[in-house]
Parts: structure tokens; C-alpha cells; sequence
């Protein structure tokens, strides 16, 4: 097993050249980062720990990899930045190692090379408790521009990517003892796929900065009736979500409240509309309306069968029983 240097030297091999905004990336204390004039920087940090936010009998380690820099892409995507650095922290358990190791940041590596993320810098640790990845990423966003949760008005129609449910379900399936090697249905096989392997909406997000289509956003990363709560809490306004809308091919239990989906959940005025179509168009993207936003005070609620039911905000707390 190398040391803490001979990794550190080898990773600062197969890492991206400093370019763009980082001027000067590994080898020095600290990077260097320079915004493009007229962009602000974007900022935001992610915690995964074995056996809270993944299990390593689950995905390879490329995978995991791939996922712990999924996840941060996720939140630039949510703020219509573009992603510029990385810096990724690990501590390790003497279990994995240094073919665990490098093919964990082959993933990670990957992924930062196809939204042009240079891995800038982190931090070793050795530990005998369980695998911990720490991601900090920053991006650039058009100053004043950034999508924010604030923005949501009432009259404003709700918004989501691609389809819901997925993750949860491949949660379930991973926990039954399947895996993408022994997935039996096409179905089965997407589902787990979309746990271990999400792929974060950035192209999306800056489609809704560049057009303005969109008057607040947040990612589905702990599910649709938790985040749409975080959405109406900061814009100060109620919600509808209709459940005969929900883009799902699972339960409707898994649509509202599963987490782990990073599908990017937004707010757009009636009369732009036809923007969010066009943007579909283009992307390839599904995009779906599923509800609309209310006055002040009006709560959040789920309607079906033509009844109305406030929607208990059900999804991922760490700190909840």
C-alpha cells in the first residue's frame, strides 16, 4: 500500500492540468482560483459516510467514485453554475486498497473530465472507522444570476426533470440482495442505476440561468416532499403538487419522498412556458409540469382523486428516527 505521498503524487499525475478558473491547483498549500469577470463564485460541500450514504458491497469503486462527484454537480446544477473545481477529502480504512483507490478516482476523475471540473486539491486521512468522502466543489454563475430557492412566486407553475422514484427503488433492490450484475428487468437494472450512478442535471441548470426561464430551483436530494418544503419555506409561498402528473414508473410513495434522485425541481412563470419546452426540446430532457405555487400561507398539499392532503415533508433526515 502506498503512502499518504506516493498518493497524493499519483493522483496529482492523473488530475486535470490547473485551466481556466483554477490558476494554480495540487502540490502548493492552498489553490488558486481566478472568476471569469461578471460571474460570482459558487461554492458548496458534500459528506458521504459508508453505511449512511452507500455500502461498498453495492458499486464499484469507479462508481462511487463517479457518485461522489455526482452529487456536488448536482448542487451547481441547482444554482445554474458552471462547475470549475474540486477538492476531495477521503478518509480511509486500511481495507481498501491503493487498486480500491485508484479506481475510485478513475470515477471521479471521469466525470470532472465531462463537465470540465479540474480536481484542485484535498486532504488524506487514515481511519478505523468507516469509508468518509468529503467533496467541496466551486463553479461560476453570471453575477446576480444564480437560481436561487427564494424566487418562487404564486402563480408560478412547478417544474421537474426527468423521472421520480428511481433511486428509492433501486435502494430497495440493492438491499435485497440485487445488483447491476443480476438486475433481472430492464426496469430493475435503471433503478439501481439511477442509485449508483445519478447523473447531475448541470446542462439544465444553466439552460435556466441563460433564458431566465425559471424564478427559483433546488436538487431532489432528499426527496420531492422535503425539498419542496426547503423551495415554498425560502420564497415564502405555499405549493400544489398533483399526483396524477408525477413522471414515475414506481410507487407513488417512492415519487414523493425518495431521495438520492437529482433531478433539479423549479419554478416557472405561466408565460414562459414555452421556454421550458424549448429547453426539453434541445436537451432531450424531460421536463414536467407537476403542480403550482399558491399565496403566502397556503400550505403545501398533495392532490389526488380529487382531494386534497397536506404533504408531510417525508424524505431524507439524518437526524430523524
Amino acid at each position: 500500500m502506498g503512502s499518504e505521498f506516493e498518493r497524493i503524487a499519483n493522483i496529482r499525475r492523473r488530475a486535470s492540468r490547473p485551466a481556466g478558473a483554477v490558476r494554480l491547483g495540487i502540490g502548493d498549500d492552498a489553490a488558486v482560483l481566478h472568476p471569469e469577470s461578471g460571474f460570482e463564485t459558487v461554492v458548496s460541500t458534500d459528506l458521504l459516510v459508508e453505511d449512511v450514504h452507500f455500502d461498498l458491497s453495492w458499486s464499484t469503486p469507479e462508481l462511487l467514485g463517479r457518485k461522489a462527484l455526482a452529487v456536488s454537480l448536482s448542487d451547481m446544477a441547482a444554482m445554474g453554475a458552471i462547475p470549475r473545481a474540486a477538492f476531495l477529502s477521503l478518509a480511509l480504512p486500511s481495507k481498501l486498497d491503493d487498486e480500491y483507490l485508484d479506481a475510485f478516482f478513475s470515477g471521479f476523475l471521469g466525470l470532472g473530465d465531462r463537465f470540465g471540473v479540474t480536481l484542485a486539491g484535498g486532504d488524506f486521512s487514515s481511519t478505523s472507522g468507516p469509508f468518509i468522502v468529503n467533496v467541496a466543489i466551486t463553479g461560476e454563475v453570471e453575477a446576480e444570476r444564480a437560481l436561487r430557492r427564494s424566487g418562487a412566486q404564486p402563480g408560478d407553475l412547478l417544474f421537474v426533470s426527468g423521472s421520480l422514484g428511481s433511486s428509492a427503488a433501486g435502494l430497495r433492490q440493492l438491499q435485497s440482495g440485487m445488483t447491476l450484475d443480476t438486475a433481472s428487468t430492464g426496469m430493475d437494472l435503471d433503478a439501481i442505476r439511477s442509485h449508483v450512478a445519478p447523473s447531475p442535471r448541470v446542462e439544465l441548470g444553466r439552460a435556466l440561468v441563460l433564458t431566465g426561464a425559471a424564478t427559483a430551483a433546488i436538487d431532489l436530494s432528499d426527496g420531492l416532499s422535503s425539498d419542496l418544503r426547503h423551495l415554498c419555506d425560502e420564497s415564502g409561498i405555499g405549493a400544489v403538487v398533483e399526483a396524477s402528473l408525477l413522471p414515475t414508473h414506481f410507487s407513488l410513495e417512492d415519487a414523493l419522498h425518495g431521495g438520492e434522485q437529482y433531478e433539479l425541481l423549479f419554478a416557472v412563470p405561466p408565460a414562459l412556458v414555452q421556454r421550458i419546452e424549448l429547453i426539453a426540446h434541445q436537451l432531450k430532457t424531460e421536463l414536467t409540469r407537476i403542480g403550482r405555487f399558491e399565496h403566502p400561507g397556503a400550505g403545501v398539499w398533495l392532490e389526488r382523486d380529487g382531494r386534497g392532503e397536506v404533504l408531510e415533508p417525508r424524505g431524507w433526515d439524518h437526524f430523524r428516527s
